[in-house]
């Protein structure tokens, strides 16, 4: 039985965070989850799809979702194009945007499939208010029928901002690295979408399919205090995990000996689960009693009260003019034995 109740709360845990899980086996696009935009330009076709309609002019159409998950997450999708790829027949797949407007100044990022030529790579920009950068370049596909793009995505991205992508054309097969990189430009996110540029006469053949947003790791752990370190005027602390800045820079929440507060908190650029506290004097050797605030990791997870750390710190000894420096001894051993 305690085995049964363990499954049931994994599920319902992972349930729990689940952002978007959408296969459009419903038949619509208004509720659960709501669709918003140009939701007059999409259907659900008869395989419970969702499929732009036609539409008898060059023109673009997006429809947006919500979904706030970013870092540390998953995205799983299927995606069809029935006519060749181009930059003038194009998909593009919001993972995450701060607009439900896909197609205004914003930030986040999105996969784009469609450019010049036969074999299309499927690749990952970063949005930027109007400007784009591709942050990875997917390799060039050679595709079965020219005029048909079938593909499954899988895209990571991990709470150091750490991202990678596969895809695979078939849903046995196992996936294909398209490519990895490191962005953590953007840490939020409010929608996640599809948007389409089409010419004239092919408004209808854009489709979209099993959408599964979900955490890549649930943690649910604050950030735990494992070690110290001082020099000087400055004591280092080691996290378990990178810590977020809300309510870092609050000097007043710090506290060394019950008198003196730090004159700056710094996270350190390199490894970021270590925080630094300047004093503006040498810290003393003795017994240290350290207040540091509760602090936050960057899914949000706080602990539950301040960190108390208490320390023997010996400080170093330091020459000073005048002091008599004695780098080694003559022993006077007794009974002198075979020594002068």
């Amino acid at each position: 039985m305690r085995k049964i109740l363990l499954m049931v709360g994994i599920f319902l845990n992972s349930f729990a965070f689940s952002q978007v899980a959408e296969n459009f086996s419903d038949g619509e696009v208004l509720h659960h989850p709501q669709w918003v935009k140009d939701t007059g330009r999409f259907t659900v076709n008869t395989n419970k799809q969702l499929q732009s309609k036609t539409f008898h002019r060059s023109d673009t159409a997006f429809m947006a979702t919500p979904n706030t998950y970013l870092l540390n997450t998953s995205w799983e999708f299927y995606v069809q194009i029935n006519t060749d790829p181009s930059t003038s027949n194009q998909m593009r797949i919001y993972l995450a945007f701060d607009k439900s407007n896909l197609d205004s100044a914003g930030n986040g990022y999105f996969i784009q499939i469609g450019e010049t030529g036969s074999q299309d790579s499927y690749d990952l920009y970063r949005k930027n208010g109007k400007s784009i950068t591709k942050i990875i370049d997917g390799a060039a596909k050679v595709r079965t029928h020219a005029d048909t793009v079938r593909v499954w995505f899988y895209v990571i991205h991990r709470v150091d901002g750490y991202w990678e992508m596969y895809s695979r054309t078939n849903p046995l097969n196992t996936w294909d690295a398209e490519g990895s990189c490191l962005d953590r430009l953007y840490r939020s996110s409010s929608h996640f979408g599809i948007s389409i540029k089409h010419t004239s006469t092919r408004g209808d053949k854009f489709i979209l399919d099993d959408i599964r947003i979900y955490p890549y790791e649930i943690d649910t752990f604050a950030p735990e205090y494992n070690d110290i370190e001082i020099q000087d005027s400055i004591i280092t602390l080691l996290f378990s995990e990178e810590i977020d800045t809300i309510g870092m820079f609050n000097l007043s929440n710090y506290l060394l000996n019950n008198t003196f507060r730090p004159k700056r908190v710094y996270k350190d650029a390199v490894n970021t689960s270590l925080l630094h506290l300047v004093f503006g004097h040498r810290i003393a050797g003795g017994r240290l009693h350290l207040r540091v605030p509760a602090l936050f990791d960057l899914l949000g997870n706080k602990n539950d009260t301040s960190y108390i750390i208490q320390y023997n710190y010996i400080a170093p000894i330091t020459n000073k003019r005048n002091d008599v420096f004695i780098s080694e001894i003559m022993a006077d051993p007794s009974p002198a034995v075979n020594l002068p």
